[in-house]
Order: C-alpha cells, then structure tokens, then sequence
C-alpha cells in the first residue's frame, strides 16, 4: 500500500510540473526608473506578450535558456507599439512556484521581474 501511495504521488508530481509547462505563466515587469505602472508579461510555448494576446502592445519570443534540478533560466525579447524593446533574463522555481529576475528596454529602463 505505501509503495503504491509512493508511485500515486510521484504521478501527480509529474503530472503538475507537465502541466504547468504548457500553461500560460504571467510576470509582473516593476520599472526601477520611472513611476510607470507595473506591466504583465505573458509567455507561453516560445511566444511572450505584454497586453491582451490577440492585439498586445508589446510581443515577441521567450525561451528556456537551461534547466537543472533546481529550477530553469530564461529569457524573453519583446518589440513594442511605442518602438521600445524589452529584452528579460529570470530563473524560476517549478518546486516553489516563485522566480525573478531583470529586464531592460533600448531606452536603459531597467525593470524588476518577479513572479
């Protein structure tokens, strides 16, 4: 009976971190130089946004740069309506849900990512 409670919860470990590799995950993007407010990047399945996905005001890819027991490191490069690029290098934690990191635009606005 306990092995097989063993093998139940290795199961839906899996299952979980599967399943949150194909779900959307949001980020808040908080500038460090201006009083602007927060953005929200989106990314999913090599695709990253900023906005509504159909008409975002900023969109661009996201990758996963490597990835060890501990968590992966990634990056994501947005081109924006305005003319900005944002380019973002984060770690994120799948064991505790939690990650951050830094992005800047070609405008030297640096930006605190956590998530």
């Amino acid at each position: 009976m306990t092995r097989r409670r063993g093998m139940i919860g290795v199961l839906v470990i899996v299952a979980s971190i599967l399943a949150g590799a194909c779900a959307t995950r949001t980020i808040g993007l908080y500038s460090l130089d201006t009083v602007e407010a927060s953005l929200e990047l989106h990314y999913r399945d090599g695709k990253a946004w900023i906005g509504e996905q159909a008409a975002p005001s900023c969109q661009g890819e996201h990758r996963t740069v490597s990835e060890d027991q501990f968590g992966s490191y990634e990056s994501a490069v947005l081109t924006c309506t305005d003319g900005r690029v944002i380019e973002c290098d984060f770690e994120f934690s799948e064991l505790i849900d939690q990650g951050a990191g830094m992005c800047v635009d070609n405008e030297q606005r640096r930006y605190r990512v956590v998530f």
